[in-house]
């Protein structure tokens, strides 16, 4: 053999292993171009799947959070009135404008509608709140049912004797005076905090 025949050979050796070479290149390139092309979809509809969950949750924590803030409102200026009503019941002065029993009777109706009103709707939503601020509420109605049955023992037991249920209005004023207050600024703080203004 001439070195021109293996030349020739050699030469055509290395043509056809290039051109081998070229094209299982660019078959693998192609491969893995649609492997990637089929990985890349598959990435893409799992993050749109993900994103979706995560604007249901989003929007379901949004409406969930506007919810506890309606009844949070509510349930302040629930709590706001029985304090008024509270504080004017077991007021140690109180100003007289007509007849006094009825007057008296009034504040007591006042005092226990808005405890009631307080207790219905603090119980219905309950659920809205942490632990700590059921604790707080939980402690606000105690105090105050048991401020109201101390002030009203003498008329639910027909006692007429002011001596003897004096004691009693003394331990409900007191309780609404100096034992709650605290707790409602407990209160405030928490809901503050749920506010976001704390």
């Amino acid at each position: 053999m001439s070195w021109l025949e293996i030349l020739q050979n050699t030469s055509l050796f290395a043509i056809a292993v290039t051109g081998i070479s070229w094209t299982a290149r660019r078959l693998g390139e192609f491969y893995l171009q649609r492997r990637f092309a089929v990985f890349q979809t598959s990435i893409d509809k799992s993050l749109e799947e993900h994103k979706s969950q995560l604007n249901l949750l989003l929007l379901k924590d949004s409406k969930l959070h506007e919810k506890r803030l309606e009844v949070l409102d509510s349930l302040y200026k629930k709590i706001v009135v029985l304090d008024r009503n509270m504080q004017a019941m077991t007021s140690e002065l109180k100003a007289i404008l007509g007849d006094a029993e009825k007057e008296e009777r009034q504040r007591i109706d006042q005092a226990g509608n808005s405890y009631n009103d307080f207790l219905f709707f603090y119980t219905e939503n309950k659920i809205y709140f942490s632990e700590k601020i059921v604790q707080l509420l939980d402690e606000l109605r105690n105090k105050n049912l048991d401020s109201f049955n101390d002030y009203t023992f003498g008329l639910r037991f027909g006692i007429s004797d002011r001596k003897y249920t004096a004691d009693f209005a003394k331990r409900a004023s007191d309780t609404v005076r100096k034992h709650i207050p605290p707790i409602l600024a407990q209160i405030e703080v928490e809901f503050r905090k749920l506010l976001a203004v704390a």
